[in-house]
Protein backbone atom coordinates (compact mmCIF):
# COMPACT_ATOMS: atom_id res chain seq x y z
CA UNK A 1 0.00 0.00 0.00
CA UNK A 2 1.32 3.39 -0.88
CA UNK A 3 1.73 6.31 1.44
CA UNK A 4 -1.26 8.16 -0.01
CA UNK A 5 -3.54 5.16 0.66
CA UNK A 6 -2.40 4.99 4.30
CA UNK A 7 -2.95 8.73 4.72
CA UNK A 8 -6.45 8.38 3.29
CA UNK A 9 -7.30 5.52 5.70
CA UNK A 10 -5.98 7.47 8.70
CA UNK A 11 -7.98 10.54 7.65
CA UNK A 12 -11.20 8.56 7.19
CA UNK A 13 -10.71 6.73 10.50
CA UNK A 14 -9.94 10.00 12.34
CA UNK A 15 -13.01 11.73 10.94
CA UNK A 16 -15.23 8.75 11.85
CA UNK A 17 -13.94 8.82 15.46
CA UNK A 18 -14.51 12.59 15.61
CA UNK A 19 -18.07 12.21 14.33
CA UNK A 20 -18.87 9.53 16.93
CA UNK A 21 -17.36 11.69 19.68
CA UNK A 22 -19.42 14.69 18.56
CA UNK A 23 -22.67 12.68 18.58
CA UNK A 24 -21.92 11.28 22.04
CA UNK A 25 -21.10 14.75 23.32
CA UNK A 26 -24.42 16.04 21.97
CA UNK A 27 -26.33 13.18 23.60
CA UNK A 28 -24.66 13.74 26.99
CA UNK A 29 -25.27 17.50 26.79
CA UNK A 30 -28.96 17.05 26.01
CA UNK A 31 -29.33 14.41 28.70
CA UNK A 32 -28.05 16.82 31.37
CA UNK A 33 -30.91 19.20 30.59
CA UNK A 34 -33.64 16.60 31.18
CA UNK A 35 -35.45 16.74 34.52
CA UNK A 36 -35.20 13.44 36.39
CA UNK A 37 -37.07 12.98 39.65
CA UNK A 38 -38.06 10.04 41.83
CA UNK A 39 -41.44 10.19 43.53
CA UNK A 40 -42.08 7.92 46.52
CA UNK A 41 -44.73 7.38 49.16
CA UNK A 42 -43.59 7.62 52.75
CA UNK A 43 -41.27 9.99 54.58
CA UNK A 44 -37.71 10.60 53.40
CA UNK A 45 -36.62 11.49 56.93
CA UNK A 46 -38.10 10.98 60.39
CA UNK A 47 -41.85 11.58 60.54
CA UNK A 48 -42.94 15.08 61.49
CA UNK A 49 -46.71 14.65 61.56
CA UNK A 50 -49.68 12.36 61.09
CA UNK A 51 -50.94 11.61 57.59
CA UNK A 52 -49.73 10.47 54.19
CA UNK A 53 -46.19 11.28 53.14
CA UNK A 54 -44.77 12.00 49.71
CA UNK A 55 -41.16 12.77 48.91
CA UNK A 56 -39.59 13.79 45.62
CA UNK A 57 -35.87 13.40 44.98
CA UNK A 58 -34.09 15.43 42.32
CA UNK A 59 -31.81 13.06 40.36
CA UNK A 60 -30.76 15.72 37.83
CA UNK A 61 -27.56 17.72 37.80
CA UNK A 62 -29.49 21.00 37.85
CA UNK A 63 -32.26 22.43 40.02
CA UNK A 64 -35.85 21.57 39.13
CA UNK A 65 -39.12 23.31 39.94
CA UNK A 66 -42.16 21.20 40.77
CA UNK A 67 -45.32 22.19 38.96
CA UNK A 68 -47.66 19.61 40.47
CA UNK A 69 -47.51 16.93 43.14
CA UNK A 70 -50.03 15.11 45.27
CA UNK A 71 -51.83 11.89 46.06
CA UNK A 72 -54.17 9.51 44.28
CA UNK A 73 -57.10 8.55 46.51
CA UNK A 74 -59.52 5.71 45.80
CA UNK A 75 -63.18 6.33 46.63
CA UNK A 76 -65.12 3.13 46.00
CA UNK A 77 -64.44 2.61 42.28
CA UNK A 78 -63.31 6.15 41.39
CA UNK A 79 -59.85 7.70 41.57
CA UNK A 80 -59.28 11.27 42.70
CA UNK A 81 -56.06 13.22 42.22
CA UNK A 82 -55.41 15.59 45.12
CA UNK A 83 -52.98 18.27 43.95
CA UNK A 84 -51.37 19.84 47.01
CA UNK A 85 -50.41 23.19 45.39
CA UNK A 86 -53.79 23.72 43.72
CA UNK A 87 -55.84 22.70 46.75
CA UNK A 88 -53.91 25.04 49.05
CA UNK A 89 -54.12 27.94 46.55
CA UNK A 90 -57.89 27.62 46.18
CA UNK A 91 -58.51 27.01 49.88
CA UNK A 92 -59.79 23.42 49.66
CA UNK A 93 -57.35 22.50 52.38
CA UNK A 94 -55.75 24.71 54.98
CA UNK A 95 -52.08 25.32 54.28
CA UNK A 96 -51.42 24.93 58.01
CA UNK A 97 -52.58 21.29 57.76
CA UNK A 98 -49.98 20.46 55.12
CA UNK A 99 -46.47 20.07 56.49
CA UNK A 100 -43.50 20.22 54.16
CA UNK A 101 -39.77 19.81 54.40
CA UNK A 102 -37.97 21.73 51.68
CA UNK A 103 -39.19 23.90 48.83
CA UNK A 104 -40.70 23.05 45.43
CA UNK A 105 -37.50 24.40 43.82
CA UNK A 106 -35.27 21.37 44.47
CA UNK A 107 -31.50 21.65 44.26
CA UNK A 108 -29.45 18.85 42.64
CA UNK A 109 -29.40 15.64 44.70
CA UNK A 110 -31.81 17.13 47.23
CA UNK A 111 -35.41 16.24 48.15
CA UNK A 112 -38.78 17.77 48.91
CA UNK A 113 -41.18 16.16 51.36
CA UNK A 114 -44.89 16.74 52.08
CA UNK A 115 -47.22 15.40 54.76
CA UNK A 116 -50.92 15.53 53.83
CA UNK A 117 -53.64 14.92 56.42
CA UNK A 118 -54.81 11.78 54.66
CA UNK A 119 -57.61 9.38 55.27
CA UNK A 120 -55.61 6.19 54.63
CA UNK A 121 -57.20 5.53 51.23
CA UNK A 122 -54.12 6.70 49.34
CA UNK A 123 -53.05 4.24 46.65
CA UNK A 124 -50.37 6.31 44.89
CA UNK A 125 -48.57 9.62 44.73
CA UNK A 126 -47.44 11.65 41.76
CA UNK A 127 -45.11 14.48 40.85
CA UNK A 128 -44.25 16.56 37.81
CA UNK A 129 -41.75 19.33 37.08
CA UNK A 130 -42.32 22.29 34.79
CA UNK A 131 -40.20 20.70 32.04
CA UNK A 132 -41.63 17.18 32.19
CA UNK A 133 -44.32 15.98 29.82
CA UNK A 134 -45.22 12.81 31.76
CA UNK A 135 -46.38 12.49 35.34
CA UNK A 136 -44.20 10.33 37.60
CA UNK A 137 -46.18 7.87 39.76
CA UNK A 138 -45.31 5.80 42.79
CA UNK A 139 -47.67 3.09 44.01
CA UNK A 140 -48.54 1.70 47.40
CA UNK A 141 -47.39 -1.92 47.40
CA UNK A 142 -50.91 -3.23 48.01
CA UNK A 143 -52.45 -1.39 45.04
CA UNK A 144 -54.10 -3.91 42.68
CA UNK A 145 -52.56 -4.17 39.21
CA UNK A 146 -55.93 -3.50 37.57
CA UNK A 147 -56.13 -0.11 39.32
CA UNK A 148 -52.57 0.67 38.23
CA UNK A 149 -53.41 -0.13 34.62
CA UNK A 150 -56.57 1.98 34.75
CA UNK A 151 -54.74 5.03 36.10
CA UNK A 152 -51.78 4.68 33.73
CA UNK A 153 -54.06 4.29 30.72
CA UNK A 154 -55.98 7.43 31.71
CA UNK A 155 -52.69 9.32 32.07
CA UNK A 156 -51.56 8.03 28.68
CA UNK A 157 -54.50 9.64 26.89
CA UNK A 158 -54.90 12.68 29.15
CA UNK A 159 -51.60 14.08 30.40
CA UNK A 160 -52.95 16.32 33.15
CA UNK A 161 -54.75 14.31 35.86
CA UNK A 162 -56.77 17.23 37.25
CA UNK A 163 -58.71 17.61 34.02
CA UNK A 164 -60.43 14.26 34.59
CA UNK A 165 -64.09 13.97 35.52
Amino acid sequence: MELEGVQLLVTVFGSAVAAVAAVLNLIFTLRKRVDRIKVRLGPATASFGEGDYLHIINCSEHEVRLSDYGFVIKHENRFTFHSIPIETDYGYINSAEVSSNGKPLIQPRDYFEVCYPGDKRTIACYGKTINMSKTQLSWLASTPYLDRIRIRSRLLFNQHPLSWD
